[in-house]
């Protein structure tokens, strides 16, 4: 297979290929075991590819991939965002279950100078083959948080997760790491905090004024508070406007730091160049050995429960006996314009309050025959209607059941901007190097 893969880098995505490469080390030559590649695309549409139909990108590698292996044309996420979507690939359980979610935005985390992350008592399917005597690496995006207490103690890096090597970007690409783009910030909030910085100053610069001119007396302390103040607010929102390019467009090699802000331009040729004991716990994903090989013609898989944050919007139930594909949707964003399937004007769907509705009873469709969902179903137009319902019902409590408190990674708390969190490789907050151009590192897999 021809190693060169065109990347088309989209607006909001995160523009760089996540690769999970897992070599046999070589100490064990009595024992075969094969290589395992991984590739994870953000924002990857379902016409996106050649093998699904896209007669204008060329894919050939991929479509290569699909003609001689297996093809799935039912692609199912633990959700639809890169944190929370990483974290399950990662570890094989919705990301509920390991605090990867957030009841409000942003649900994912927003700053590379943040507390949350994937928990370390978490096991990814890194650490179970470095077990089995692999060596692995990670190449591309992380997204699963940093750091805990301390700019560099690094307690949620890929190193602590069971990759011996890791090459990419710590957080995700947007338009802030583009120098050529207009930041994707809301130019009016900005403006606003602008204006009351401003109005701080000029309170601060009166205050002052009239003490040593005489006019009204006011204490220095109060001066000095309200000049603290002032300049504290300025710093918390032009931390995350005026230095956001230099704080969180950060490549790392393993702990180390070696471009800050990333140069877009050669990215993804460097990421491709790159490239060249379970305990008692729920585990969600399915062994799928049977389905890939052909053996049989559906997954383990009989509920797969659909996410936004933290809120449970869907569920989908393969009913066996019969091989139909049944959807419950409990709630659905109210879509703008409404029929669009998007919400246009917003960075995304929202996944409670006013913009969504809850449907009772559910919205049914039978995705063997209406895979689009373009028509729900009724109790005149389906007898199995109340059966159906009652029985994802059931499926639903004993998930419910199943789930038990764990720290929220994505809370306010957690996911707020911690100065002495930030990876930097100047002096802070002046944060930019580059010694990519000088890297003489060399690489052997195998």
């Amino acid at each position: 297979m021809d190693h060169k893969l065109k990347i088309r880098l989209s607006r909001c995505s995160l523009a760089i290929l996540l690769v999970s490469s897992l070599f046999p080390q070589m100490c064990d030559a009595a024992v075969s075991r094969p290589n395992v590649l991984l590739i994870m695309a953000d924002d990857l549409g379902y016409g996106d590819l050649g093998c699904f139909g896209n007669d204008t990108l060329k894919t050939p590698n991929i479509d290569q991939l699909a003609r001689e292996g297996v093809k799935l044309t039912q692609q199912i996420a633990a959700a639809s965002l890169c944190t929370p979507s990483r974290a399950a690939f990662l570890t094989g359980r919705y990301p509920i279950r390991s605090g990867m979610v957030s009841r409000h935005d942003p649900r994912v985390f927003a700053r590379t100078g943040a507390s949350g992350g994937l928990p370390v008592n978490e096991t990814t399917f890194a650490k179970l083959l470095q077990q089995q005597g692999y060596t692995t690496g990670l190449i591309g995006k992380w997204h699963q948080g940093m750091n805990c207490e301390s700019h560099n103690d690094h307690c949620h890096h890929p190193l602590n997760h069971g990759f011996d090597y890791f090459y990419g970007t710590p957080f995700t690409l947007v338009n802030e790491c583009q120098a050529n783009k207009d930041p994707e910030m809301n130019v009016q909030l900005q403006a606003t905090y602008w204006f009351y910085t401003q109005m701080a100053a000029l309170l601060v610069f009166s205050l002052v004024l009239g003490r040593t001119t005489g006019l009204f007396y006011v204490k220095w302390k109060i001066i000095a508070f309200t000049a603290s103040c002032g300049i504290l607010f300025f710093i918390s929102w032009f931390a995350n406007y005026g230095f956001v390019r230099y704080w969180n467009c950060i490549m790392l090699r393993d702990h180390i730091i070696t471009q800050q802000p990333i140069k877009l331009e050669n990215a993804a040729s460097r990421i491709l160049k790159e490239s060249t004991s379970f305990i008692k716990r729920v585990i969600d994903g399915r062994n799928q050995i049977a389905l890939l090989q052909g053996a049989v013609q559906h997954s383990e898989h009989e509920f797969m429960f659909h996410y936004c944050g933290s809120y449970l919007h869907a569920v989908r139930w393969y009913q066996k006996e019969s091989g139909t594909v049944w959807k419950v949707h409990y709630t659905t964003p109210i879509f703008n314009p409404e029929g669009a399937g998007a919400c246009y004007g917003k960075r995304m769907c929202p996944c409670s309050g006013e913009g969504v509705t809850h449907h009772d009873p559910p919205l049914l469709f039978d995705l063997s025959r209406d895979p689009s969902e373009a028509v729900p179903l009724s109790p005149d137009m389906e007898p199995l209607f109340h059966t159906v319902l009652k029985h994802i019902g059931r499926a639903v409590e004993e998930h419910r059941s199943s789930l038990t408190p764990v720290p929220q990674q994505l809370s306010s708390g957690n996911n707020m901007w911690k100065p002495w969190l930030q990876p930097c490789c100047g002096t802070f907050p002046f944060c930019w190097c580059d010694n990519e151009e000088s890297d003489t590192h060399s690489y052997k897999v195998g």
